[in-house]
């Protein structure tokens, strides 16, 4: 079950606002995202599962308005950056080497270069908090924690979040009418 479905399955009256077609890259998502977020006054946290997330968090200030939950996906530099700034509520992330290597043994398996190995498990994926950081990742200064953002994320899905999984994306919702 998709992260968008499990959401509609909690909140059926949900209402999605996309914002679809982006780069991931920060300009055309910083426009992309303000064009939302002023066409709908609702929009109140983001789920991204591609780039630009430094500028999805820019359109919401240059409108003065908060992003109460932001999930992100990868743990690269730019999202460690914002996790340790708490600008980000989590992290989903995965092992991409695991991924990797997985999927060399299915073509070896394949090819019978390997011996069977029963049902390939999913990937494991982590959730990244800004108080769960991993050992090792650059210190950032730290912002006043939200304590409400950081429950709310770990919890369980935000009230008004959605995913767009089929590319680098961003979607914003609006609260429950």
């Amino acid at each position: 079950m998709s992260f968008r479905s499990a959401m509609r399955l909690d909140e059926p009256r949900r209402m999605p606002a996309e914002v679809t077609d982006s780069d991931g890259l920060n300009a055309t998502q910083y426009d992309l995202v303000l064009g939302a977020l002023k066409h709908n006054e609702d929009i109140a946290a983001a789920y991204s599962a591609g780039g630009g997330n430094h500028a999805t968090l820019e359109a919401f200030e240059a409108l003065g308005r908060e992003c109460a939950v932001f999930i992100a996906h990868d743990l690269d530099h730019d999202n460690i950056r914002l996790l340790r700034e708490h600008r980000l509520s989590a992290v989903l992330h995965h092992d991409l080497r695991q991924d990797m290597r997985r999927a060399c043994r299915i073509i070896m398996r394949a090819h019978r270069a390997l011996p069977e190995d029963g049902p390939a498990l999913p990937s494991t994926i982590q959730v990244v908090t800004p108080l769960n950081m991993p050992p090792g990742t650059a210190s950032v200064p730290h912002r006043r924690l939200n304590p409400l953002r950081v429950r709310s994320a770990a919890a369980r899905p935000p009230a008004n979040a959605v995913d767009t999984a089929d590319g680098p994306r961003t979607a914003e919702l609006r609260r429950p009418a």
